[in-house]
């Protein structure tokens, strides 16, 4: 649940602990999950998809040192992908490969994967939009690299929501709330 007091199968998970990004570093809370891009990588067990609209807000930084840096995959369905957030894809449908986004210092993506309708917004400004086709987005996906476990990221994460309906017309009002706690 909200209150994290009850599983709801809605969390990604890494048994192996020497793969887990870190949340913690020489005693300190980092207040995110750091991933080192080489092997640390969470994938979520769910079984089902998404269909559209879906709605997406994270907050990221990334060092881009990796070429090839992962930050939400699903395989052939990727949602987001590509090196430091450049390349946004929805169940293998480019939307937009030439976006630049900073490569130190926290961003905050806001994404709404809607057909024809498509928008991408760093910082609270636009930065793509257009048609990614009518696909869906497999529930089963990795946070931090590829889902066959390749191509990990070098990037921290602060704030990943996915919603299943079109955020919108509420886009600003979340950016807002998000942008209150991370300045």
């Amino acid at each position: 649940t909200q209150a994290g007091d009850t599983a709801t199968g809605n969390h990604a998970t890494q048994a192996t602990a020497a793969s887990q990004p870190k949340i913690v570093s020489a005693g300190s809370l980092l207040n995110e999950l750091d991933f080192d891009g080489t092997d640390d990588i969470l994938k979520t067990s769910e079984s089902s998809t998404f269909s559209q609209p879906v709605s997406l807000f994270h907050v990221f930084n990334s060092s881009a040192s990796v070429t090839s840096d992962y930050q939400l995959n699903a395989g052939n369905s990727s949602m987001l992908s590509g090196s430091d957030g450049s390349i946004f894809y929805f169940a293998g449908t480019l939307l937009n490969s030439t976006i630049d986004f900073p490569t130190s210092g926290d961003t905050l993506h806001s994404v709404v994967f809607n057909g024809a309708s498509s928008t991408v917004h760093a910082d609270g400004t636009s930065v793509a939009s257009g048609d990614i086709g009518s696909g869906s987005f497999s529930k089963t996906f990795a946070i931090g690299g590829r889902t066959n476990d390749s191509q990990f990221s070098d990037m921290s994460f602060k704030e990943i929501i996915i919603y299943d309906t079109d955020q919108t017309d509420n886009r600003t009002a979340i950016e807002a709330n998000i942008g209150e706690v991370y300045s």
